[in-house]
């Protein structure tokens, strides 16, 4: 199954990443390059907003039952619960995507590697430079963890926002977007004083 979080732009056809051999694999992603404050040595920290996953094998080793678990269990010190419960529960059992499906829109390509060669410093899996920058300026499919209604400026916020207005929640996605920029403003004013 694959699985995309909203904040996603997705341009190609996603059968080259339906079709990935996940055999011993839950989840397959492109890294995460934030550290999760509760699991900070996992290997292959991934991110939960584009996933493909094998359903069978969750299935068979009963991982719904095992996450709730752990879900109760460390629910008040998780950082980033869905993603921090997949990676803690499942990360024995966690791949890479190509970084095409699922690279990040930072505002610019070097913020992008910037981030990566610090997150990846210890790392045994990593992207190549190439690959990273092939990524970034060719994806299939665009996570847009830098917010586009919170800086104007982020990679893709245009083709976002093209694509926003097609939606019938657009109004109330503006309504947020302009209410949010005026908050910004205000608390700048507010320091300032």
């Amino acid at each position: 199954m694959i699985y995309l979080d909203g904040d996603t732009l997705t341009f190609n056809d996603l059968k080259k990443m339906y079709d990935i051999n996940m055999e011993g694999f839950y989840y397959k992603e492109f890294l995460d390059l934030n550290k999760d404050k509760f699991l900070p040595n996992i290997n292959n920290y991934i991110c939960s907003g584009v996933l493909l996953i094998n359903l069978k094998n969750l299935r068979k080793d009963d991982i719904v039952n095992k996450m709730y678990k752990y879900m109760i269990k460390n629910n008040k010190k998780l950082y980033c619960h869905d993603q921090t419960i997949i990676n803690g529960v499942c990360s024995s059992k966690i791949g890479l995507l190509p970084p095409q499906f699922g690279v990040f829109n930072y505002q610019k390509f070097k913020i992008l590697l910037k981030k990566a060669k610090r997150i990846y410093k210890n790392k045994k899996n990593k992207y190549s430079h190439e690959k990273l920058k092939n990524a970034y300026y060719h994806p299939s499919i665009l996570h847009c963890t830098r917010k586009p209604w919170m800086n104007k400026n982020n990679y893709a916020n245009k083709i976002w926002l093209k694509y926003a207005k097609k939606n019938d929640y657009f109004n109330e996605i503006y309504k947020y977007y302009k209410a949010f920029h005026k908050r910004r403003k205000f608390k700048k004013k507010l320091k300032k004083i």
